[in-house]
Order: structure tokens, then sequence, then C-alpha cells
């Protein structure tokens, strides 16, 4: 019995580190400015103490079966409390925005891991009531009650306060912000709804590559839209070799530039291969425009970097099965996140920094075929793609020297000032 009760308490300190952990990352992220911000991180301790109270009174039963099911059941509420808290650690990360009401099929997911820890508490609550030696049903039937009121405590507590500083930041007016519309009565697009790239933007990629803990390289890209006129700079680190590279489109006409290079007039669209690329994962979308519309017409010049993520990865097709993880606060404007699994092929087709530091232009379908990742982002109320964020793994491309068999790839793609006039010159 020592032994059970050991691992119980157990179980119930990893539920009780888990809340801890949920609720630590809700009291530093969250703050979208509302008159409640503080209670809704301090309901987020409500389930830290449901768990401490599983620590002091583990639910031990005398059975085999009741001792694994029990055991099981903590487990179980772990399971589902880690995919949870990893959600909430996205803004710390800097890959997303402040949340403010989470998508229905995220709070569910909560809301089922709170039940299973007031059922774990319940459970051992119940036999520190009726004793030891009470019947197992009753001990079984207190418990249920018991997590039923912990749960209905606990989550309207949160839910109340959370609704209730939605609401009061919805009465309040925003200022202007560089993301899009402010104005909290403009709800964004679902996931699979209207997806835009705006007629202009200021548009920044930033990208990592590691091999194993080892960083192998980096790019950062800086640059400007005027529909599907456009101009960027990027910085390449690769193998301890750092390249600068330029590119400006007008009209028809390009030029590119490597470091200190004269302009050199180029054909398409400066993104090497990315059109290629696009048509191996969907062909149906290889002819989008280069502003990035879901009803755009085909382009001759191919796509501008925010509209080759719209070609390739976030087509209307690859967004029909997205997850939506509900409304975030960037920069003080509503957007909606969404989430869903993409294939090298299409990731690196959206990126071009990806394709840089997977060592080339348009690297081959086999080095490409294994990766699959995830890919998640915001549009805002105005229907427009604002972020983008892209997670790969998969075998180390043979340009970075073999030092570990499993690579990945990370880049993040922000569109700002969408609506605010750009104007790209030809270089001098």
């Amino acid at each position: 019995m020592r032994v059970r009760l050991f691992e119980l308490r157990l179980l119930a300190v990893l539920l009780f580190a888990l809340w801890s952990g949920a609720f630590a990352l809700m009291a530093v992220e969250y703050h979208p400015g509302g008159p409640y911000d503080l209670a809704v991180a301090g309901a987020a301790l409500l389930p830290c103490l449901v768990a401490g109270l599983a620590v002091l009174w583990p639910p031990l039963a005398r059975g085999d079966r009741a001792a694994v099911a029990i055991g099981w059941l903590g487990v179980v509420g772990a399971l589902l409390l880690v995919p949870s808290v990893g959600g909430l650690a996205g803004p710390l990360l800097g890959a997303a925005g402040q949340p403010i009401l989470p998508a229905p099929e995220v709070a569910y997911a909560a809301l089922l891991a709170l039940f299973v820890t007031c059922l774990f508490c319940g459970l051992g609550l119940a036999r520190e009531l009726l004793g030891e030696t009470a019947l197992r049903g009753r001990r079984l039937v207190l418990g249920v009650v018991l997590a039923l009121a912990l749960t209905s405590v606990v989550g309207t507590a949160f839910g109340a306060a959370a609704v209730a500083n939605d609401v009061a930041l919805q009465a309040r007016a925003q200022p202007p912000s560089v993301w899009g519309p402010t104005d909290p009565a403009v709800a964004p697009p679902t996931c699979g709804g209207p997806l835009d790239a705006g007629p202009d933007a200021l548009v920044s990629e930033a990208a990592t590559a590691k091999a194993g803990a080892a960083t192998v390289g980096s790019v950062t890209l800086e640059g400007a839209r005027s529909g599907d006129d456009e101009r960027w700079m990027a910085s390449l680190t690769l193998a301890g070799t750092t390249t600068q590279r330029a590119y400006v489109r007008v009209g028809s006409r390009a030029w590119s530039r490597t470091d200190e290079g004269a302009w050199a007039p180029t054909s398409g669209s400066g993104l090497g291969s990315a059109s290629a690329s696009a048509s191996e994962s969907d062909p149906a979308s290889a002819s989008v425009s280069a502003g990035g519309s879901d009803s755009g017409s085909a382009s001759a010049v191919g796509p501008t970097l925010d509209g080759a993520v719209l070609a390739a990865a976030l087509a209307p097709a690859q967004r029909v099965a997205a997850d939506d993880a509900g409304i975030e606060l960037i920069g003080g404007a509503r957007a909606r996140h969404c989430r869903t699994t993409v294939a090298g092929a299409a990731a690196l087709a959206s990126f071009p920094p990806l394709r840089w530091l997977a060592g080339g232009p348009l690297p081959d379908s086999s080095v490409l075929g294994p990766w699959r990742g995830q890919l998640d982002w915001w549009v805002f109320g105005d229907g427009q793609l604002g972020l983008v964020t892209v997670h790969l793994t998969g075998p180390s491309p043979a340009a970075w020297s073999g030092a570990s068999v499993l690579g990945t790839l990370d880049a993040r793609l922000q569109a700002i000032q969408r609506d605010d006039p750009e104007v790209v010159l030809a270089p001098e």
C-alpha cells in the first residue's frame, strides 16, 4: 500500500506541476489590457489548488483493478495537459500573440483535463471523508459528485473572468495597429475562409537551421511590397559564411545582386524555383498571383514573399482541415490563430530562406520528401495574412556536412502596414 500511495502522490505532483506551469504562463503572458487581466490569471491558480489536494489526499484504492484504473486516470490527465501547456508557451517564444479567448476545441481539451484532475482529487477526498472502510460504490459516487462540483466552480470562475475581460476590451476604443483592424466588432474570418495578402505591406522573414542542437545557419530578410512590385534585402549565414542578397522587381522587370556586386537583370520572382516547388505539392496552387489572393489570377512574374506562402502552404485546399486555436491579440489587433500540418516541399516553396538554408534554390525531392512540420498562421479582421510560422523536421541535408542525422528548420514571416501605400523603385 505504501508503494501505491507513493506512486499516486507522484502522479498528483505531476498534475500539480503541469497546472502550475499553466498558471505561470498565464500570469506572465495574459495581459491584453482589460480590467480583469489579473482575475483571469488568478483563476488559473484554482486547478493548482485542486491538484494540491490530491497530493495531500491521493485516491488510494485497495483492489488491484481499481488501483490500475486510478493510476491511468492520473496519466490521462497529464497527457491531456501537456499540449495545453505547450500551446500557452507560444507567446513567450515569440511565435504568437496574447491569447484572449480559446477556440471551442481548445477549451474543450482544457476542460476535459480539468475534469480528470478534479476526479482524481475527488476520489481522494471521498476516501478521506468516508474512511477507507466505506463501500467502494459510495466512495465512487461521492468522488464523482465532488469532481463535478470542483469542475463547475473552477471552470465557471475562469470562464466568467475571461468573458468579462473580453467584453470590457470590446467596449474600449483601441488605437490603430500596424497589424490590422483594431475594431473588436470585426471578427477575423475562419481558418478556411477568405485569405488575402493585402495591397501593400512591409514584409520581413527570419529563419534558422539546426542539426541536432547545433545551429547550422540563419537568415534575416527585410522588404516591402506594393502590389506585385517588391524589394528586399537578406543576410544569409551558412557554414560560417555570411552572404548578402538583394532583389527588386518593378512591373515585369527584376534585378538582383549578391554582396556588394552590381545590380544585374534577372528573370522570375527572385525566390528561386518557388513556383516549381509549389506545383510539386499542389499543382493547382502554382498559378496564384503575386498578390496572394484566393481569387487572384496568374502572374508572369511569380509570387511575392507573402504571395509564395499563400500559393503553396496556404492554398484553399490546404486550409480545409486547419485547427482553430482561438482569437489572439497581436499588437492591439485581433487575429485568428490557425494551425495545420505541412509537407517539406510546400514549406520550402513558401519560404525562400528555408531553401537557401537547405542547400540551394530548389533541393531535390529526395531531400524534401521526408520532411514534415507544423504551420501556424494568423488571419486578421480584414481577412489578410499578417503572420506565419513554420517548424520542419527531417533528415539533415548534405549541405550541413552531416553534423546530425535529424535537422530542423524554423521560419517566421510577418506582413505589417498592409493598407499603407508603398513605393518600389528600380535600382539606380
